[in-house]
């Protein structure tokens, strides 16, 4: 009888031991994100992939017609990032336009402080048509005014991506 609480205990032991699982995943990769390139440790956000066939964000709108999407690996500088979880980030195309980018399954956030450098994400860029109650929810999100979200009154039609791995360029 005495027999069963110890095991109880050491399996409760045993349970609490084993590590936390992650979605950070590490490999060893060239990187090239305008004028960087250097081999290091790459730490993956969500879904590791390879990075040699990379493309600049700014080259997607030459890549994806209005009637198409591509699953790409693209990488470029982060504009915005969501400030209630990290949810969102935008990114700079090449028509001075922004491109918002959200992470498959909601699996994944970006850090709060990311807006300025430099990310390689793979996904799928796609045209999408925005709503005005979502535009207003991610104004408020990205730290906009209420005057500024007031100002929010068309649906928006643009490019998009759905990343299903982010790294960081450090």
């Amino acid at each position: 009888m005495r027999i069963l609480p110890a095991i109880i205990i050491a399996t409760v032991f045993l349970a609490s031991c084993t590590e936390k699982q992650n979605t950070e995943n590490k490999d060893l990769e060239a990187l090239e994100v305008g004028a960087l390139s250097v081999e290091t440790e790459v730490s993956f956000i969500g879904e590791a992939f390879e990075t040699e066939q990379m493309m600049a964000v700014s080259e997607l709108q030459n890549k994806v017609t209005e009637a198409d999407s591509a699953i790409v690996v693209a990488g470029g500088k982060v504009m915005e990032v969501c400030q209630a979880k990290g949810c969102w980030m935008t990114m700079e195309l090449a028509d001075g336009k922004s491109m918002r980018v959200t992470f498959k399954d909601y699996a994944f956030f970006m850090p709060k402080d990311l807006a300025g450098r430099e990310v390689i994400m793979k996904g799928l860029a796609s045209y999408t048509t925005t709503d005005v109650a979502t535009l207003k929810h991610l104004a408020a999100d990205g730290g906009k005014t209420p005057e500024e979200v007031a100002l929010i009154t068309e649906p928006e039609h643009a490019l998009t991506f759905l990343a299903s791995g982010v790294t960081i360029v450090e």
